[in-house]
């Protein structure tokens, strides 16, 4: 295996990992062509809300810079994506930060040209006069139409959050169309090509108690909930994953159950094609987990006064492009998880008892998922990602990226009993992390992307250098 650096980034971060670096994804654009929005807010030279683009083409080896100093006065994250229509990228500016909206702008043609605002979700909230703070979820493109999914910030913080969707026409001055999806604490999107799934936890009340202080108030339950939406926001069906449910031990303010003892763990992949069809599918890990040690411990609260927890629920799901349930494996409760879908079979590792495990599950044809091997104790996380697909055969191999305290380790195994093929250490390497899901307390690494059968790795250097490192056989 060998490694190449395509473009070492016009930015030093001296304090890496203690400092916010705020990258967006690593974004798919035409062919050859990649997307990256970085603010480097680590950097005291540049203003906080200096927004760079560049534009990364592989094939021609070219990079092109654009820049944007944003009327804001904090950083906030930043979504990439290419319109198809116009051919054009297009990047969505998260609100929650600096309590604005998210904004829309179209990245010029023009290196040191303006960028252009397309559109700024402006929704009144309902129940208030004043604009609430939103927060971008994910946007992505359809035909003519661009939907957006966003969050509204309540005044606290600690309450479920409406969800909302947007849409416009990029090509277009039409006004957008909004929806309000529900309220929820923790969500998870998956785009197809039928739609959006939309992966919730949400607090069910029993009986709500009107109270001056606490606008939300009672007793309820805490469960995971899948909404399957079409590409223009029209709901198809929604219902609650079975056989999973906590109770809402703080009547008074729920969400603070996450700073307590609810631990919520979420992450999706494609799944097998489903049928005779073979119609699109995704695998989804949820887990809920009861665990008070962390806040008991932390406040030194007396042995006797502290309560037991109660054991994880969840496991993996197979669902349809409907949020139907096709097949479940209830016994993947771990943490970190990482999944790909290889064949018809999905592979995952995931730390659960004290292993990082590698795992395969087929779920056409297996009801549980088989452990293959463990890695290194040392692991302080792995991912796996499957090469592009192509017509000419199928995927039978993979990526595992192993992030170690001292560089990173990048193999390739191949797909039936997971077993190493080649493998490259990399000395001094770390990987920018993200927060994918909000209140989720696990990161992933923010720019781990498979191009053709080679792999594209955002990584800081022993320099401290952000910079795109590609891997090949």
């Amino acid at each position: 295996m060998q490694t190449k650096i395509v473009y070492t980034f016009p930015f030093t971060f001296p304090d890496f990992p203690e400092i916010l670096l705020l990258l967006s994804q690593l974004q798919k654009g035409p062919a050859t062509q990649f997307g990256l929005a970085i603010e480097p807010i680590g950097d005291n030279t540049i203003p906080g809300a200096s927004c760079s683009f560049f534009e990364i083409d592989l094939l021609k080896e070219r990079v092109s810079h654009y820049q944007m100093n944003f009327p804001y006065n904090i950083a906030m994250p930043m979504q990439p994506f290419y319109d198809h229509a116009r051919k054009v990228w297009v990047i969505a500016i998260d609100g929650l930060i600096s309590e604005r909206f998210v904004d829309v702008y179209e990245v010029p043609d023009e290196i040191n040209a303006p960028w252009r605002k397309l559109f700024e979700v402006d929704r009144r909230d309902r129940d208030h006069e004043y604009q609430r703070a939103k927060g971008l979820i994910t946007l992505w493109q359809s035909g003519d139409y661009s939907p957006l999914l966003f969050c509204e910030l309540d005044d606290v913080g600690w309450y479920d959050q409406p969800i909302c969707w947007a849409q416009w026409r990029s090509a277009k001055s039409d006004q957008a169309l909004y929806h309000h999806l529900g309220e929820s604490y923790v969500w998870l999107p998956y785009v197809h090509q039928e739609g959006c799934l939309l992966l919730t936890c949400q607090c069910i009340y029993d009986q709500m108690i009107k109270d001056p202080i606490y606008p939300k108030m009672g007793s309820g339950h805490w469960h995971f909930n899948i909404a399957a939406y079409k590409h223009d926001g029209m709901l198809v069906q929604q219902d609650m994953v079975p056989g999973v449910t906590f109770p809402v031990q703080d009547v008074e303010v729920a969400g603070h159950d996450f700073m307590r003892w609810l631990e919520v763990r979420m992450d999706v992949t494609e799944g097998p094609g489903y049928g005779s069809e073979s119609r699109g599918t995704c695998v989804a890990a949820l887990v809920m987990q009861d665990r008070p040690e962390s806040y008991y411990t932390r406040r030194n609260i007396p042995l006797h006064e502290q309560r037991h927890a109660q054991p994880a629920q969840g496991g993996l799901y197979w669902l349809d492009a409907h949020g139907r349930v096709l097949g479940h494996d209830p016994g993947l409760l771990g943490e970190q998880t990482s999944m790909c879908l290889c064949g018809d079979q999905v592979i995952g590792t995931t730390l659960q008892d004290g292993q990082r495990q590698l795992w395969g599950w087929s779920p056409r044809t297996e009801a549980r998922h088989t452990i293959f091997t463990t890695l290194s104790s040392e692991v302080q996380r792995a991912t796996v990602i499957a090469p592009e697909k192509t017509h000419e055969e199928e995927v039978s191999w993979f990526w595992c990226v192993e992030e170690y305290p001292n560089g990173i380790r990048v193999t390739q195994r191949e797909s039936q009993r997971l077993q190493e093929v080649q493998q490259l250490w990399c000395e001094g390497i770390g990987l920018p992390e993200w927060w994918h899901v909000p209140r989720v307390l696990e990161k992933k690494p923010r720019g781990v992307v498979a191009y053709q059968d080679t792999l594209l790795v955002l990584a800081i250097n022993q320099e401290k250098q952000l910079q795109l490192l590609q891997f090949h056989s």
